[in-house]
């Protein structure tokens, strides 16, 4: 145990003292003129939550400014029935971009910064599609799930980011999913 020394025992020079004055009163004292007002209990009301409809890339482009395009079935022919993009995410604005562009509608969203789509979830989606589409940089890959599916840690490598949730973009239209992006994937399989 260690000794204390004379030093530890002398008084603090840094205490301080605080002189009450007269003129304070203590927090609760009634102030005068002041009238003293009972609150009244209120109770909250219900409210009832409003679905949120997905808009469409192209309600984005004419909110901004840009051509009006067709919310329902796009002049292409395409639609996008389900997507998983990030707000902030440059890659998943040039996606956005190049579907506004080539007018491929893009139903319900899910925001990957509020939802995640976790590797486990991220696996299953991509093996209960036909095919899956992988863009990382210029390199694209395509498998057929069909007919030989890959082990769980290579189709992982493709589909799953270093978060360890699924990459951003994501596009699932009919029987395909669609991961990350690339111009010439999407112009492949969207036909702009």
């Amino acid at each position: 145990m260690a000794k204390k020394t004379a030093a530890s025992k002398a008084p603090s020079s840094r205490k301080t003292t605080v002189a009450k004055s007269a003129s304070m009163k203590p927090a609760n004292a009634k102030l005068p003129g002041k009238p003293k007002i009972a609150a009244k209990p209120v109770a909250a009301k219900p409210v009832a939550a409003k679905p949120v409809a997905a808009k469409p890339v192209a309600a984005k482009a004419k909110a901004a400014g840009g051509p009006a395009k067709s919310a329902g079935k796009p002049s292409g022919g395409k639609q996008v029935e389900w997507s998983y993009l990030r707000a902030n995410c440059k890659t998943c604005e040039k996606a956005e971009a190049w579907l506004a562009k080539a007018g491929v509608a893009i139903g319900p969203r899910v925001d990957a910064r509020k939802q995640t789509i976790g590797a486990a979830e991220g696996l299953k989606l991509a093996k209960c599609v036909a095919e899956v589409r992988v863009a990382k940089g210029t390199a694209v890959t395509r498998l057929d799930m069909k007919k030989g599916a890959p082990a769980d840690a290579e189709l992982s490598k493709l589909v799953i980011g270093p978060t360890g949730n699924l990459r951003a973009p994501s596009l699932r239209h009919g029987n395909t999913l669609v991961v990350g992006f690339n111009e010439q994937l999407y112009g492949e399989f969207f036909g702009g």
